[in-house]
């Protein structure tokens, strides 16, 4: 991961974190997870990345998964989860406004239609986490099936099959805070339970 990156997410995750517990939870807290991480948690007994994809979206999930781990020392379990939601969309949204730059309606616009959706394309492509087809394409509108998603086939295997669904909301909240000029949908996701999740990008009139 980018190591600028990884420094905005840490700081997106240290101000949700300050409001929902005093100082001495969170160095209560900030140890666990240290201690976890020198056992080579939450990765331990999974085999070795098989790609760079792979790799990334551990980088992405890790921490999430060790903070939940060490805030359900402190906190109900319904408490705890409460809390990494937040982190984990908190953390989404730094993460693309980092990645995908400001989309501009009059410059897709001035593009042709191979550029858009090699644009459109390349956004899906800031996700490391999604194996992905192109389904539909015109002049406004650019239609993705996400057919994978590694961060729920991680959390479900590092036993925390509630929180499979807690990384979807924070691609919606980025796109309608960051991106006022395209509109993005999604009826289906893979963290809900669907085979797939269908991303939708409109170009606004």
């Amino acid at each position: 991961m980018n190591k600028i990156l990884e420094v905005k997410i840490k700081i997106s995750a240290f101000k949700v974190l300050k409001k929902e517990v005093n100082f001495k939870e969170l160095i209560q807290v900030l140890k666990e997870m240290e201690r976890s991480k020198k056992r080579g948690e939450p990765w331990l007994k999974f085999p070795e990345c098989e790609t760079e994809k792979d790799l990334e979206s551990r980088e992405l999930i890790g921490d999430a998964i060790l903070l939940y781990r060490a805030l359900k020392n402190i906190r109900e379990i319904k408490e705890a989860e409460r809390i990494v939601r937040e982190v984990i969309i908190r953390s989404a949204v730094t993460q693309l406004n980092f990645l995908i730059p400001l989309i501009k309606r009059e410059k897709l616009l001035k593009m042709g239609e191979e550029d858009r959706s090699a644009f459109f394309e390349g956004i899906i492509d800031k996700f490391p986490n999604a194996d992905y087809e192109l389904v539909e394409e015109n002049s406004k509108r650019y239609k993705f099936d996400i057919v994978r998603c590694r961060l729920v086939d991680l959390i479900i295997k590092a036993g925390h099959p509630e929180l499979m669904d807690a990384f979807c909301a924070g691609d919606g909240i980025y796109f309608s805070m960051c991106q006022p000029e395209v509109l993005f949908s999604r009826q289906h996701m893979i963290g809900k339970g669907a085979e797939k999740c269908d991303f939708e990008f409109r170009i606004k009139d």
